[in-house]
C-alpha cells in the first residue's frame, strides 16, 4: 500500500500540458480526478496505521471504532490541505477547492466501502454509498465532455467553435451559449462586455495546425446601434513562452457594423503578423477577441468560426 501510494502521490503535482494539436484536456481532467482513487488509498492507510498506532481494532467496540474515525478524519483533512498547499510550490499548480471536493469523495468512498465501519453507528450507511457513487458520477462528466469534444477537435480541425455541441462551449474562457436562427446555427456565444480596459472572450482550446487552411472565417452579432471596433490578437506557443508581448503576436481590428459581421482573415496575414518573424501556424495557442474602452455595457454574438 504505502509503495502504492508512493507511485501515485506525485500525480497530484504534474501538470499535463502537453504541447500537442489539440491541447488534451481529458488528460488534465484525469490527472485531477486522481484525487479521488488516491484519496480513498490514503484513507485506507490512514485507517490501518491508527489502528496499529492505538492497539485498537475497529471492530473491537462501537467506542473504539469513533475514537479512531475522529482521528482519522483530522489526519486526512490534514493530508488533503496540506497536499494542496504543496502543489502552489510546483509553480504549475495551484491550490484549489476542487481538488478538497475531490479529495472529500475518494474518503466518503471508503467510508461506503470498508466494512468495519458498520460499528460506527452511521446512520444510512446505504444511502452513504448511493450519495458516494452519484457524487462520483457527477465528477465524471467534464471527463465525458472534454474526451467527446477532442474526439470531434480530431474529426473535424476546420471546426474551431459553431456551438452545436456542448464541448464547444468549454474551449472558451467566458460566454454562454444562446439559441440562434440569425447565424448559421442553432446556437452563437453570447458574450457580455463591460467598460473595462479590456472586454472579450478567448478561445484556448482548438486545433492547433493551421498551415492547410487559407483563410480564418468567423461571424460576429454587434448588439450596439452604432459601428463598433473588435479588436483580435492570436497567440502561437512562442509568444506565450516569450511573455505574450504585443510584437510578438498577430493583432487586428475589425469595424463591424449593428447585426450580423462576416470576417475572413488569410491566413498569410496571421502568419506574417509579428513584426520580427513568421508566426508558427503549426502551434497556434488561442484566439483572443475584445473591445475597448467601451462607454456602456453590452454584448455580442460568435458564431461559425472556422478554417477555410
Amino acid at each position: 500500500m504505502g509503495l502504492l501510494l508512493l507511485i501515485l502521490f506525485p500525480l497530484l503535482f504534474i501538470n499535463f500540458n502537453l504541447y500537442s494539436t489539440p491541447t488534451p484536456r481529458y488528460a488534465k481532467e484525469l490527472s485531477n480526478l486522481a484525487h479521488v482513487p488516491l484519496f480513498a488509498l490514503i484513507s485506507y492507510w490512514v485507517w490501518y496505521w491508527i489502528e496499529h498506532w492505538s492497539g485498537r481494532q475497529a471492530s473491537s467496540s462501537v467506542t473504539s471504532t469513533r475514537r479512531i474515525f475522529i482521528l482519522w478524519l483530522l489526519v486526512c483533512i490534514t493530508i488533503a490541505l496540506i497536499t494542496e498547499q504543496l502543489q502552489t510550490l510546483t509553480g504549475t499548480r495551484y491550490a484549489s477547492w476542487t481538488d478538497i471536493r475531490r479529495d472529500c469523495l475518494g474518503l466518503t468512498l471508503f467510508l461506503a466501502a470498508y466494512p468495519a465501519l458498520a460499528n460506527i453507528g452511521l446512520p444510512g450507511r446505504r444511502l452513504l454509498a448511493t450519495v458516494a457513487i452519484t457524487w462520483l458520477l457527477i465528477e465524471l462528466i467534464p471527463l465525458g465532455i472534454y474526451s467527446r469534444d477532442y474526439y470531434a477537435i480530431l474529426r473535424h480541425p476546420d471546426i474551431l467553435a459553431d456551438f452545436d455541441t456542448i464541448g464547444q462551449r468549454s474551449r472558451w474562457n467566458r460566454g454562454e451559449l444562446v439559441a440562434t436562427s440569425d447565424s448559421d446555427g442553432q446556437s452563437a456565444l453570447k458574450i457580455k462586455l463591460g467598460t473595462e480596459l479590456y472586454s472579450g472572450t478567448s478561445l484556448e482550446y482548438l486545433p492547433r495546425n493551421w498551415n492547410d487552411w487559407t483563410t480564418f472565417h468567423l461571424e460576429v452579432f454587434c448588439a450596439d446601434s452604432t459601428p463598433q471596433s473588435l479588436h483580435f490578437k492570436i497567440d502561437d506557443s512562442q509568444a506565450i513562452t516569450d511573455g505574450n508581448s504585443y510584437l510578438m503576436r498577430f493583432n487586428a481590428t475589425e469595424h463591424l457594423q449593428s447585426g450580423w459581421n462576416s470576417i475572413d482573415i488569410p491566413i498569410e496575414a496571421i502568419r506574417n503578423g509579428p513584426a520580427d518573424r513568421k508566426m508558427d501556424m503549426a502551434q497556434i495557442y488561442s484566439v483572443t477577441l475584445f473591445f475597448s474602452h467601451r462607454t456602456a455595457p453590452g454584448f455580442m454574438l460568435l458564431d461559425n468560426l472556422r478554417l477555410r
